[in-house]
């Protein structure tokens, strides 16, 4: 409990400073980051609840769970303080940009918009790496024409970078992993994904997805340098690539 709880104050304080820089995101986004911290240590929401009613009933014994996070907290500032993590440091955390969990069907091209979504958020940086997961089922036999699922990545001078994965229309149940890197030194606007793109009007079309989550993987403790990079670009930045620093180290897959 006690490093559950420690992670969970790592996260206040990110977002404390966050919130005083005005880049917080929306309610939504920080749950997220809160439930990021549960799923790391494989808990639901509802364990942990659980957790700080019994805890709550058991004041001494969540005293010494207290002392500690103090401890563990501590240690923290001291290794940060000490230079502990370097220049060359690389330290990824992720978190949950987004998620559906529950079960969504199209039936015909009228329906296909409910199977989009944009997450714009100005915690956004250059060097995050974005993962959508899923689960999909095309009925067998439609007659969709080349079916598709694309991640974007929109940069504010207009360019992107992206990924297109083909689907398959034959009944089948598959859980697909789509991986992008945002490469371009560049603010980001937004993330978006359409999920199912196809040029088909076919009325009999069926589509399910389930499981739906939009993940966000970033160096820690690369974001107040990759954010005060791009504040100083011009909104009209067409510069491209990252330093060969933020390059070079990219968490293994």
């Amino acid at each position: 409990m006690s490093d559950v709880l420690t992670e969970m104050h790592k996260v206040d304080g990110m977002l404390a400073v966050l919130q005083s820089q005005g880049r917080a995101g929306n309610d939504s986004v920080q749950q997220c980051m809160y439930l990021s911290v549960l799923q790391d240590f494989k808990i639901t929401q509802a364990e942990f609840d659980s957790s700080l009613v019994w805890y709550a009933k058991n004041p001494k014994r969540f005293e010494a769970v207290y002392v500690q996070v103090d401890r563990n907290l501590e240690q923290w500032k001291q290794d940060v303080e000490s230079s502990k993590f370097s220049k060359d440091s690389v330290i990824f955390n992720t978190i949950t940009l987004w998620q559906k969990n529950f079960v969504i069907t199209a039936k015909d091209s009228t329906s296909y918009d409910s199977l989009n979504f944009e997450i714009k958020n100005t915690m956004l940086v250059p060097y995050d790496i974005y993962t959508l997961h899923f689960l999909q089922q095309i009925e067998k036999n439609s007659t969709a024409n080349s079916p598709k699922t694309v991640l974007k990545i929109n940069y504010a001078d207009g360019k992107n970078d992206s990924v297109v994965i083909a689907s398959y229309a034959d009944g089948l149940t598959r859980r697909i992993n789509i991986r992008l890197k945002a490469n371009k030194l560049e603010r980001i606007n937004s993330i978006n994904a359409d999920l199912f793109v196809t040029d088909s009007t076919n009325k009999n079309l069926r589509v399910t997805f389930d499981s739906i989550q939009l993940l966000r993987t970033y160096n820690i403790l690369a974001q107040d340098s990759l954010q005060r990079k791009t504040n100083q670009l011009p909104f009209n930045q067409q510069k491209n690539e990252l330093p060969p620093f933020f390059q070079r180290k990219t968490p293994k897959e």
